[in-house]
């Protein structure tokens, strides 16, 4: 059985993937246009430039959307956008999971207190992971768990993004095979600047949502 944890934000969605033998990781970021991999990256990719090798990174890029752009053709290039990065998150999944049937995957549900624009945006989005999973492997295999779930079980229901980076580097799980990974060995021997994790903080969040599972 192999087990999945996504979290999914619209610019940053991260993945989790344990085969049972081992766990990967997996960044999927929005560069907007910008080169993320020079020589001296521009400051939102340096941590991306330096788990670069240590977890998989998978950059992409959104339309723009001008301020003249009627809502007709913003709604259009949003859902493409949305389907895009869903095929680029499945395809990258099967290439390490070839038996979907066998597979269990997790996101997070949505925040009721939560509003706005960008809400409603993930919104979209998530739909279109949820949908796609669902038509390649069943309702039964896709668990939707509480925002709140994978803070819990890092010990704090409204647990911060530094706490949850500092309960992975304390494998508060006890996780012999979390311990193994490249990025464990990488966040326990590095100084972390807690301000500017990104996408650290999200690959952390997939992999609580993964381990939050109940369909174990």
């Amino acid at each position: 059985m192999t087990h999945v944890g996504i979290d999914y934000s619209l610019n940053s969605p991260s993945v989790t993937i344990d085969n049972g033998e081992k766990i990967m990781f997996m960044s999927f970021f929005n560069t907007d246009g910008a080169e993320w991999n020079r020589e001296k990256p521009l400051k939102r990719f340096e941590m991306h430039n330096a788990l670069n090798g240590i977890v998989e990174l998978y950059p992409y890029q959104r339309h723009h959307i001008d301020k003249g752009c009627s809502y007709a053709k913003e709604q259009s290039l949003k859902m493409s956008d949305a389907e895009m990065i869903c095929e680029y998150i499945m395809h990258s999944i099967e290439k390490h999971v070839p038996n979907l049937e066998d597979t269990r995957i997790s996101l997070e549900g949505f925040a009721y207190g939560s509003s706005g624009a960008a809400f409603i945006d993930l919104i979209l989005f998530n739909s279109f992971l949820r949908k796609d999973i669902i038509k390649r492997i069943g309702y039964d295999s896709l668990e939707i768990i509480a925002p709140s779930t994978a803070k819990k079980l890092a010990g704090k229901g409204n647990a911060d993004k530094e706490y949850m980076i500092k309960a992975f580097m304390n494998n508060v799980l006890g996780d012999d095979k979390l311990a193994s990974t490249d990025l464990f060995k990488y966040v326990t021997s590095n100084d972390i600047d807690f301000k500017n994790i990104k996408p650290l903080d999200d690959i952390v969040d997939s992999y609580f949502i993964m381990k939050s599972q109940t369909l174990w």
